[in-house]
């Protein structure tokens, strides 16, 4: 997958109702690699919290935990520990997707996340 660090996608930040690609490489395994489609950056955003809520969930399946709470550090940590994690968003300017790393996402979640709290 292309984008690795925060500087691709520079210059105009993406649309946040632009179509988004995940593309996500959960294991070492290169054949674990696949991709999520979400209609805005808003959606993948929650995408890929719901990506570690259920890792969360298989960790904790023998506790019997009802209720899921973390940080954002959390959520962090789970991006960093990907091998790897991108996006593709759609810029309707050009036509084309720019990629985007995992500084880019870290970021994006956490304002993501802010909103909810604000909600």
């Amino acid at each position: 997958m292309a984008a690795k660090g925060g500087a691709q996608g520079a210059g105009n930040p993406p649309a946040t109702n632009s179509h988004t690609i995940v593309l996500v490489q959960p294991t070492v395994d290169k054949y674990t690699r696949t991709f999520y489609d979400f209609g805005t950056l808003s959606e993948a955003l929650a995408g890929i919290c719901d990506l570690f809520e259920n890792r969360l969930r298989e960790l904790n399946r023998s506790s019997g935990l009802v209720e899921l709470r973390y940080e954002v550090a959390d959520l962090f940590r789970f991006v960093d520990s990907l091998p790897d994690l991108s996006m593709l968003i759609l810029d309707p300017n050009s036509r084309q997707y720019k990629p985007f790393g995992k500084n880019f996402i870290k970021n994006q979640l956490f304002r993501h996340c802010q909103e909810l709290r604000r909600e």
